[in-house]
């Protein structure tokens, strides 16, 4: 009985060394490839200034692809500073420059811009090299 009692102990924590090796290995193989960070929640935020008497709203998610997946922690790091950064920039569009495909691409390259000069004034390096909307709604 008491022979049992150890094999079984034995089989859970052989187990679990198992499971942290395996995720080890996957972590190890994919640490070099680019990574996604979604900055949730998503942000609406009110553009336009006022134009034509209206008040318009846009809702955006944002997803950040980063080059290594050990900078992702820098991002959270940084959150604040970045949604700040973020929130402004979209603030600031106006109807016409952001109501089509061409505008939407030059906004993204805006966020970029501005994203990537936060983190090398906080980090020291340009850690992100794309932005990527997935989810854009606006009020005409």
């Amino acid at each position: 009985m008491k022979g049992t009692c150890y094999s079984v102990y034995l089989n859970y924590w052989a187990k679990k060394l198992i499971l942290v090796l395996f995720c080890f290995a996957c972590t190890s193989i994919y640490a070099n490839e680019g990574r996604y960070f979604a900055l949730q929640p998503d942000f609406v935020v009110n553009y336009g200034n006022g134009e034509d008497g209206r008040i318009r709203f846009m809702k955006v998610n944002l997803v950040l692809r980063v080059r290594n997946a050990a900078d992702t922690v820098e991002l959270t790091v940084h959150n604040d500073h970045i949604r700040h950064v973020v929130t402004t920039t979209l603030s600031r569009q106006t109807v016409s420059t952001i109501h089509s495909a061409e505008a939407q691409q030059r906004l993204r390259d805006e966020l970029l811009v501005a994203i990537q000069q936060v983190l090398e004034d906080e980090v020291g390096d340009s850690i992100i090299d794309q932005v990527l909307f997935t989810d854009y709604v606006i009020q005409s």
